[in-house]
């Protein structure tokens, strides 16, 4: 009866409404164009379109028709409307979202203002490569917490709650060990943009015509880039593995491992074609979005591989609820 009655309000299993729905998703949506504009901005050149002028472009409210200002102003743009979106999905969560809905939201939140202050921060004063590099890291949290909120909030009431049986330590335990090597690769590859070692081997899958370049110079950081991200490549498969003898009892965690395992290979195949086409803008822009796709896939079967939240049950005689965690 109170799934009926849920349903006539236009809500989820787990007492989500629709029109909320929508707007998680639309929010997950602006947060990875966010993402995407940032690299084109990386890649085009565009980081100073705007000058030294935060918030306004070049001390102006609308930007110059110049390429380099539609670009910046653009990125500005996309992260403002992405804000704008946050404000009602923050305050609901905050409202009626269960424990763990609420830390994604801070999680999220958080790396959109340390994200903010960082890209007002590269215009108004500049900063060293080593901290560039870091901007992208930083908004693919920001964009994770939020995919991960809609995630949790989409996901049906027995899947939250975990009742299919918990997820196996070694599952976690590779899960966690992929994120890390994945956001590290994710980090060397930013770092390869910006100090324009990107082609720098002149060729794929070998580096100056050979397995082992010589370790020096900019080949040298391309070099460490492909091989961290072969051993990542590695660690996901062994994850896929895992994850396929979860298939019956755990089937959210089996997608999840097998998402980001065809992910990296595209990922890998996409590096490619970066370094083939001459660093085509086509071919980076689809490489930062592969990237972005393979960590919220993986970040998505780490968030289901966690232990079910709290619940809490109705005491008798009018005492004081009881709180217990669900089993399967």
């Amino acid at each position: 009866m109170r799934a009926v009655h849920r349903e006539a309000r236009g809500e989820t299993g787990g007492g989500v409404p629709a029109g909320l729905r929508g707007l998680a998703v639309a929010s997950s949506l602006a947060m990875l164009v966010v993402v995407i504009a940032g690299a084109l901005v990386t890649n085009t050149g565009s980081a100073h379109g705007c000058g030294n002028s935060w918030p306004l472009c070049n001390g102006r409210l609308l930007p110059e028709l110049t390429l380099p200002a539609l670009i910046e102003f653009g990125h500005r743009a996309v992260t403002g409307l992405a804000g704008f979106l946050l404000v009602p999905l923050a305050v609901w969560t905050w409202r009626r979202g269960d424990g763990r809905a609420k830390r994604l939201l801070l999680f999220g939140l958080g790396f959109v203002v340390v994200e903010s202050f960082l890209g007002a921060a590269a215009v108004l004063w500049g900063e060293p490569t080593a901290m560039l590099a870091l901007h992208f890291g930083i908004s693919l949290l920001a964009f994770t917490g939020i995919w991960l909120l809609t995630a949790w909030l989409l996901q049906d009431e027995a899947v939250r709650r975990g009742r299919r049986g918990p997820a196996p330590a070694r599952f976690r335990r590779l899960a966690w060990a992929a994120a890390v090597a994945v956001y590290g690769v994710i980090y060397l590859g930013a770092y390869v943009q910006h100090t324009g070692a990107g082609g720098a081997c002149g060729g794929w899958p070998l580096c100056q015509g050979s397995l082992v370049p010589p370790l020096a110079g900019r080949p040298a950081i391309e070099f460490v880039h492909r091989l961290a991200a072969l051993l990542t490549a590695g660690l996901l498969f062994a994850l896929y593995v895992e994850g396929r003898k979860l298939r019956r009892t755990r089937p959210e965690l089996a997608r999840g491992a097998a998402a980001a395992f065809l992910l990296v290979l595209l990922q890998a195949a996409s590096g490619g074609v970066v370094v083939l086409s001459g660093l085509a803008l086509g071919a980076e822009l689809l490489h930062t979005t592969l990237v972005t796709l393979l960590f919220a896939a993986l970040s998505y079967a780490l968030l289901m591989s966690g232990p079910a939240p709290a619940t809490v049950e109705p005491a008798a005689s009018g005492g004081v609820p009881a709180r217990r965690v669900a089993h399967a």
